[in-house]
């Protein structure tokens, strides 16, 4: 899927310089036309096959020139990078030491990490800022306004791990997209991963709410009509996950006269996530549930 990813680039990235990665090249060659996508590209700066396994092994070698083209890279950027001083770099040494033993840490524990080193203030909510950028550390203030939640996440796989198998998960898939909260449990429950870096992630029960959250923060699902309401739904709907096929029970015919139509074309390129996000923005204006992968109904 290059040719996707670099007309993503071209459209939101501002030709921004691209270094090609093909991974996994142990185990079956990664043929790219660079030739080609060169001639349409010009931004691409090198391609590299890798194999992320063999890193400190069998390809040691080309993950070393890797490294430098996109050290290269980023020094022609200029000084537009934030820098940290040694006390801030101190801190992000002790937040990684952390998520090794735990995936969040309590917001009043961060609070004295930080004042501990003399950053508190305007200056710590600026750092955290930065932090959540850089994926130190994740944190949603939607999440923490309205839900009261009281932690960060140190450690990003755990959120990335566990959303995805939820998403691929054959339970949701037989629902078409219908989450309830026990669906969560029952998929996560007594479940261990190993997030690549040598971490097991566990799922416990108190942590679900704020797994459940976060994917609506990234506009992954949106709270089902059919939950108790007030905010507190239990029941989710990933739009990717719905039927592909428009409800047979539509009501434009009955409708369509005098009604306003627009068609919107994208000449050139139109990320596949645009239509779900959109679908999550609404869903409060969705008319009798009808919504499926390729579209929805709205209330006029």
């Amino acid at each position: 899927q290059a040719e996707y990813w670099l007309e993503f680039v071209r459209a939101f990235g501002n030709e921004a310089p691209v270094l090609l990665v093909g991974n996994k090249c142990d185990l079956t060659p990664v043929a790219v036309d660079t030739h080609r996508l060169r001639e349409s590209h010009p931004n691409i700066r090198g391609f590299h096959a890798l194999s992320a396994t063999g890193y400190r092994g069998k390809y040691g070698r080309e993950f070393g020139i890797f490294r430098d083209a996109f050290v290269a890279e980023l020094e022609k950027v200029g000084e537009v990078q934030p820098w940290f001083s040694d006390k801030e770099f101190a801190v992000i040494e002790r937040l990684r030491a952390e998520s090794r033993k735990n995936p969040f840490l309590g917001k009043a524990a961060f609070d004295d990490e930080c004042a501990g080193r003399g950053i508190d203030g305007e200056r710590r909510d600026e750092f955290l800022t930065l932090l959540d950028q850089l994926g130190e550390v994740i944190h949603f203030p939607e999440i923490y306004r309205a839900r009261g939640f009281r932690e960060y996440l140190l450690n990003p796989r755990w959120l990335t791990h566990g959303v995805y198998t939820l998403l691929y998960s054959e339970l949701l898939k037989r629902q078409c997209g219908e989450l309830r909260r026990g669906d969560v449990s029952e998929i996560l429950k007594d479940r261990t991963i190993e997030d690549g870096q040598g971490n097991v992630l566990r799922y416990p029960e108190e942590r679900l709410d704020f797994l459940i959250w976060a994917m609506a923060q990234f506009k992954l699902c949106y709270p089902s009509g059919d939950g108790p309401g007030n905010g507190a739904s239990d029941q989710w709907i990933v739009p990717d996950l719905l039927p592909s096929d428009q409800p047979e029970r539509m009501e434009f015919d009955a409708q369509r006269e005098g009604a306003l139509r627009f068609r919107f074309r994208f000449e050139r390129f139109l990320p596949r996530h645009v239509l779900n996000m959109f679908i999550v923005e609404h869903y409060r204006d969705i008319h009798d549930g009808l919504a499926w992968q390729h579209g929805v109904h709205l209330e006029s």
